[in-house]
């Protein structure tokens, strides 16, 4: 009969379920689309208010303005603390009061000032709809009252397009948004200034002949112009501050990824320690005071910081459980600031690249446990993807490039069973990856679960000093033995024991058996190595192992004799 497709599969890796994400994707994209509907019957409600007020400007389209605007207060609230606008609505809020200022300049020839505006409108929407999308709307005014020659509105219409304009050359835009309206705005004053020179040689000899007025008080409402500037230079100012801080926080999780690929884990830890610290104490407080500012390089930042907590988590362990395995993948309930579901997914997406790159190097290795723990989280992150009911577009996109990173790690996985069924070299295919011939210094003692660290020698009963191997595998080590302080019985049994004469720092030495075990709890190798430990004047502890017995290894050199 034929056998199970996957029985290469380890399956160290714990259950890795992301149900209760796809449950809040699912919520968020069903509020998304009623905003998106919602936004939708706002758009045709306002093109209908829109056609009434060009075709005839009467009291009916005032009422018809005030119930659009009660409809968007309903929906979007008072913006007293500003906020992200959810699916479009940001858009139709533009619309709305562009309509509502080009009614006020018929109504009144002035530009709507700022306290005429609802209070869900933000600065940039009535910048951008209310003052320039107001020029454009004029541009085409002026056009249809040339056609009936009605050259005095022509004339008002161009004045007040020049005054802002005007006004506005005073600001640096320094948001690309903003600027890219500003530019429209010189258009539209060129278009009613052209209409005005078309409309003058064509005048008869009954019209009188368009002249530029003199400057008299602006139509203006300045001081609200310069308010409004003023808080957007603000929020200005908050951005660029954002932004230098994030470029800090990438460089810290960039550093930290770097070091856990050559077993760094101390610096890697201090880089993810230094980035969460910016990430509470200065990032959240100013995403706080401007919510929108949520979007753009805070989202990027986020979804780098995810990748590397998630990196560090699946080689060495979750460092809240020091008893905690490694090959760990973390959920968004696990970290301890708030994630979005789409930054999680993302930074998720993303970490599979650097696992890939642990793969490779198992492999030059011959490490194939090792390849198949990687293959196993890859294959875990594509399945765990691919069952959310509702997933993000921008995520959608990488489900092709999860398939094709499970598929090149099962190729590398065949061909290095090809090789050992050749004969080739001795591969690791044991749950360890410690053993007498690559035991690697680099053993560090657990912080936390040593006592009497002020002696010469860690004093601890057995199994309480907890050695943790610092590689992506579920390997805990463990002390077999007692390790006795200097000052005790140097020559009892559990091994030989010296110290340091150093008053600021106390070193000893001991030989003990280490005992490594696999993710079932079993002994699978007990070996003897010289342990080293290094008591610091402030009770800070290090240690490392050394295998006593590695054995000499034998020449492959074979004769050169025929």
């Amino acid at each position: 009969m034929p056998q199970p497709p996957f029985v290469y599969r380890i399956l160290t890796l714990k259950t890795f379920d992301l149900t209760d994400l796809g449950e809040e994707i699912q919520k968020i994209e069903t509020e998304r689309m009623e905003y998106f509907n919602k936004s939708n019957r706002l758009q045709a409600r306002i093109v209908q208010v829109r056609n009434e007020m060009e075709i005839d400007n009467s009291p009916a389209t005032a009422q018809s303005i005030d119930e659009l605007q009660a409809a968007l207060l309903s929906d979007l609230g008072d913006i007293t603390l500003r906020r992200e606008r959810e699916g479009n609505m940001s858009g139709v809020v533009e619309d709305f009061i562009r309509m509502k200022s080009f009614h006020y300049f018929v109504t009144t020839g002035n530009l709507i000032p700022r306290d005429k505006c609802p209070t869900f409108v933000t600065d940039e929407e009535y910048l951008v709809g209310g003052c320039m999308g107001l020029c454009q709307d004029l541009a085409r005014y002026g056009m249809g009252r040339a056609i009936m020659r009605d050259d005095e509105s022509i004339r008002e219409a161009r004045d007040l397009v020049d005054d802002l304009l005007q006004h506005l050359l005073d600001y640096d835009f320094q948001n690309d948004y903003l600027w890219r309206k500003f530019e429209d705005t010189k258009y539209a004053l060129k278009t009613l200034e052209t209409i005005m020179y078309e409309v003058n040689i064509t005048a008869d000899d009954d019209m009188q002949p368009l002249k530029k007025r003199a400057k008299l008080a602006s139509t203006l409402p300045i001081d609200d112009l310069q308010a409004v500037f003023d808080r957007i230079e603000h929020r200005e100012n908050l951005r660029k501050q954002l932004s230098g801080i994030c470029r800090k926080i990438r460089k810290y999780t960039r550093q930290a990824i770097y070091r856990l690929h050559r077993d760094d884990f101390g610096k890697a830890f201090q880089h993810l320690t230094e980035s969460e610290k910016l990430l509470k104490e200065e990032v959240l407080p100013i995403i706080k005071e401007e919510n929108p500012l949520k979007s753009g390089t805070y989202v990027s930042t986020m979804e780098d910081y995810i990748e590397a907590k998630i990196f560090y988590a699946w080689l060495a362990g979750k460092e809240e459980t020091l008893k905690d395995t490694s090959s760990a993948l973390l959920t968004p309930a696990d970290f301890e600031l708030k994630v979005r579901p789409e930054q999680y997914l993302s930074g998720l997406c993303n970490v599979t690249a650097q696992i890939v790159q642990v793969a490779m190097q198992k492999r030059t290795e011959n490490d194939m446990y090792g390849l198949q723990n990687c293959l196993e989280a890859i294959s875990a992150i594509n399945n765990a993807v691919l069952t959310l009911e509702r997933c993000p577009v921008k995520i959608g996109q990488r489900f092709d490039q999860l398939r094709k990173q499970v598929a090149k790690l099962e190729r590398m996985l065949y061909a290095m069973s090809l090789s050992k069924a050749a004969g080739g070299k001795k591969m690791l295919t044991e749950a360890p990856f410690i053993t007498p011939d690559s035991l690697v210094p680099k053993l560090q003692i657990v912080p936390g679960t040593v006592a009497n660290t002020g002696v010469s020698l860690v004093a601890a009963p057995p199994e309480a000093v907890t050695i943790k191997r610092l590689a992506q595998t579920q390997i805990v080590q463990n002390i077999g033995a007692m390790v006795r302080p200097a000052a005790a019985d140097a020559g009892a049994e559990g091994g030989s024991t010296s110290s340091s004469s150093n008053s600021d720092q106390k070193e000893g030495t001991a030989n003990v058996d280490l005992q490594i075990k696999n993710a079932a709890g079993d002994v699978v190798q007990t070996m003897p190595v010289s342990l080293s430990i290094t008591a610091g004047k402030k009770g800070s502890t290090s240690g490392t192992a050394v295998p006593l017995a590695m054995g000499k290894k034998k020449s492959s050199k074979k004769s050169s004799k025929r």
